[in-house]
């Protein structure tokens, strides 16, 4: 070899990556068998014979990510709009603008290959949660016993948040393993600061923010951390702004410049607010996530933190990171109206299973003081974090199954129907729910799906001033038949409004134009949960052109954003 080759013999390199290898194997193990237990906590809830119903959220989460993927994969047909606004035609329940683009991304990246089937999303679903339970396991690894770390790691799984947000299609779980990524890669600031670990922060924060805007959260974690850890001698560092800079050029063309970006949900809910009562409701979210026993144990360990914060023992930069989380999520929660709901406290779980972890090594010490071995700890440890994970999965309550799904299923097997237009009449739930089952079932764009909420009345987005667009059931048959919608399905469980019993009288006061096709549910023991449905059809209406349907898209597709 010549004199100053850095060449590295074959031999050599292989020999390191086995020893790579070697030591991610563990980690590999690990993930696998988070990924097995949030499956089988899947299977155990009846996510797979559910619909997308857990939130009004999810249709929209599922529908949005299979208009990208089936754009990707028709290779881009037309311009981005044209295809969104004949796609929303079809399917009313895009949602690109009121959220940003990376889990649409995500998904598509996952069903391109597998498929957009319901087993195919949940199996994603499934590898996120155990993607932050790996993580979790990597962290407490470096200071915990393994069969603690990975005690943990199925806590996190088991968690009953993290079993709601792992058999839905929505977007809360990417949100945390980004978020948990960059708390790891500010964590390593901390110790080493440079602009490596700066610019991953800055990374992996603005993957977050063009998932969901509760990573905006971010923010105060660089500034919380430093006033803890009383490193001000960062702030000179360039380094310690290069994530702003970062973020300000991966997210500010979406958030200032894409239409629709700054959606009039966000505008009005997002706007900040300040009360008192705020104080508390954040930390009390804490204790009903991971549970009123745990909830001192995770108090205990931050106190830990502090105490040794203040003796200026060492202290690893991911657990001042963590705790700047913490804090930062308390904050956004207090000022921002948007950050209200329990699921977006998912960002947080990893950090106080964390200090849980140490409360509850910190009580095993103060008990044995040097009597008891180390292993004996270790096993105690972990069997209190298996018992909790026990605990959970024997709770895990069942996702509710609608009947939407044999609804939709009936319909788009129908070979007569292939062209008809739909008109479901429901809650938001409902109407999503009917139009995600249609669109997974058939080759789209097939069934144009009409909303009642947007076609039959008009509401602000909270539903509020409800004011309908027929008052007669002369006006709402014309309607109908020129339109011509030659499937009504309507969902009789709900309170009727004023178009629904309009509705139910052009029906029953018309038998010959208007044949009951199926009620739903069919059969006995069928679950609660089941709509009371019914579906009817036009006579007649086959092979008719669709007429023109009017839909409010300027404020619709135009802006990509619709709930």
């Amino acid at each position: 070899m010549p004199a100053g080759s850095t060449t590295v013999p074959v031999a050599d390199w292989f020999a390191g990556w086995k020893d790579r290898l070697r030591a991610r194997l563990p980690h590999l193990l690990a993930f696998l068998l988070f990924y097995a237990a949030a499956v089988a906590l899947q299977w155990a809830g009846g996510a797979y014979q559910a619909e997308f119903g857990a939130n009004t959220d999810e249709a929209a989460h599922y529908v949005t990510g299979l208009m990208v993927r089936d754009y990707i994969a028709a290779l881009a047909p037309e311009q981005p709009m044209d295809y969104a606004r004949n796609y929303y035609l079809h399917y009313p329940k895009v949602a690109l603008g009121h959220w940003p683009p990376v889990f649409y991304v995500v998904q598509s990246l996952w069903t391109l290959p597998f498929s957009a089937a319901r087993p195919s999303l949940l199996l994603l679903m499934a590898a996120l949660t155990a993607l932050v339970a790996g993580s979790l396991y990597g962290v407490l690894r470096v200071q915990f016993p393994a069969p603690a770390a990975v005690a943990a790691g199925l806590l996190m799984v088991s968690l009953p948040l993290a079993q709601e947000l792992g058999r839905a299609v929505m977007a809360e779980t990417l949100t945390a393993v980004l978020v948990f990524q960059a708390v790891l890669w500010f964590g390593r600031y901390l110790d080493r600061p440079g602009w490596k670990p700066a610019a991953w922060f800055g990374l992996w924060s603005s993957l977050a923010i063009l998932t969901k805007g509760t990573g905006f959260a971010l923010a105060l974690v660089p500034g919380i951390s430093v006033l803890a850890s009383g490193q001000f001698r960062l702030l000179k560092r360039f380094s310690f702004w290069l994530p702003a800079l970062v973020v300000l050029a991966l997210c500010g063309p979406w958030y200032f410049w894409v239409p629709g970006a700054q959606h009039e949900s966000v505008s009005r809910f997002g706007h900040l607010w300040f009360r008192l009562s705020s104080l508390t409701h954040t930390p009390w979210n804490w204790v009903q996530v991971v549970g009123v026993a745990l909830a001192p144990l995770v108090a205990l360990g931050l106190l830990k933190w502090f105490l040794d914060l203040v003796r200026k023992r060492e202290i690893g930069g991911i657990w001042t990171a963590a705790a700047a989380l913490l804090a930062s999520l308390a904050i956004f929660r207090f000022l921002i109206h948007a950050a209200a709901d329990l699921r977006h406290q998912i960002l947080a779980v990893p950090a106080l299973l964390m200090f849980l972890a140490a409360g509850m090594a910190w009580v095993l010490a103060w008990g044995s003081p040097g009597r008891v071995p180390a292993r004996i700890k270790t096993v105690v440890l972990a069997l209190a974090l298996g018992g909790l994970v026990w605990w959970h999965t024997y709770q895990t309550p069942r996702k509710p199954r609608y009947g939407y799904a044999e609804v939709a299923s009936e319909l788009v097997a129908r070979p007569e129907l292939r062209n008809s237009v739909l008109l479901v009449s429901s809650d938001a739930l409902g109407e999503g729910m009917l139009i995600s089952e249609v669109a997974m079932r058939e080759k789209r764009p097939g069934h144009i799906v009409l909303r009642a909420s947007k076609m039959l009345f008009r509401s602000s987005w909270t539903g509020e001033e409800y004011r309908p667009l027929y008052q007669t059931p002369a006006e709402l048959l014309r309607f109908l038949e020129d339109t011509p919608v030659g499937i009504l399905v309507i969902d009789l469980s709900a309170p009727l409004q004023q178009h629904q019993r309009l509705l139910l009288e052009v029906v029953n006061s018309h038998p010959e134009r208007w044949k009951l096709l199926a009620s739903y549910p069919q059969g006995a023991g069928r679950p609660e949960a089941w709509r009371q449905v019914r579906v009817y059809r036009l006579a007649g209406h086959e092979g008719r052109p669709v007429g023109k349907i009017r839909m409010d898209l300027r404020s619709r597709i135009n802006t990509f954003a619709e709930n």
